[in-house]
C-alpha cells in the first residue's frame, strides 16, 4: 500500500527491487523499507488506540498488538516493554559489490529470533 501510495502520486516513480535498478535510477526500496514499515507500525497502533488518540491510548494500542504484518518484515510482533517490531535476524558480509557504495549481503537464511 505504501508504495502503491508513492507511485500514485508522482507517476514517474516505479519502485523495483534492488537487482533490476539500472545504473543512475533512484533506488527507492531502500528508503521505503523502513518508511513503509514505520507507517504501518504507527497506522496498527493508532487503530488499535481507538477514537480518542493519546500517547497513553497509543501506547496501550501498541502493547495489544501481538503478531503483525509490517511491509518488509517477515517476523514482527509489538507487545508490553517491546519497541522495535523486527523478530527476524539474519548475518550479513559487507560486499563492494552492494549498490553504487557497497553493502551488506545476506550470509545465510533469514532466521526468526523470538
Amino acid at each position: 500500500v505504501c508504495v502503491d501510495a508513492l507511485e500514485g502520486a508522482d507517476p514517474s516513480i516505479e519502485v523495483k527491487p534492488l537487482n533490476q535498478v539500472e545504473s543512475g535510477e533512484q533506488e527507492w526500496i531502500r528508503d521505503l523499507r523502513a518508511l513503509c514499515a514505520n507507517l504501518r507500525i504507527f497506522e496498527l497502533a493508532a487503530t488499535a488506540a481507538g477514537r480518542d488518540l493519546t500517547p497513553e491510548t497509543f501506547r496501550a494500542g501498541a502493547e495489544s498488538l501481538g503478531e503483525i504484518d509490517v511491509p518488509f518484515l517477515t517476523f514482527a510482533s509489538i507487545g508490553p516493554g517491546k519497541w522495535d517490531a523486527s523478530d527476524e535476524l539474519r548475518l550479513a558480509e559487507y560486499s563492494p559489490e552492494v549498490g553504487d557504495q557497497g553493502g551488506a549481503k545476506p550470509f545465510g537464511p533469514l532466521e526468526r529470533t523470538d
